[in-house]
């Protein structure tokens, strides 16, 4: 997400999607000043899962790019 002018972001809310086949099980928020190099804003172990989930996040930092990086996911099997 590249914001219009450099934000200090405190909580962010993830929802995962209805009809997937696969789950994050593991993922960071990153941002960035420049949209090149990112940094760790804050790190998941749990599921991102259809109910909506709010998350702090400790940003010292105001940056204009922004970014979800998946790290693991699990593929659903057909029941």
């Amino acid at each position: 997400i590249k914001c219009p002018f450099p934000i200090r972001i405190h909580k962010i809310c993830l929802k995962g999607r209805r009809a997937s086949t696969e789950k994050v099980k593991k993922w960071s928020l990153q941002g960035s000043a420049d949209g090149e190099a990112f940094t760790d804003l804050l790190n998941n172990d749990s599921l991102i899962e259809i109910p909506i989930h709010f998350y702090d996040v400790t940003c010292l930092n105001a940056y204009s790019y922004f970014r979800v990086n998946i790290l693991e996911s699990e593929l659903l099997s057909d029941l």
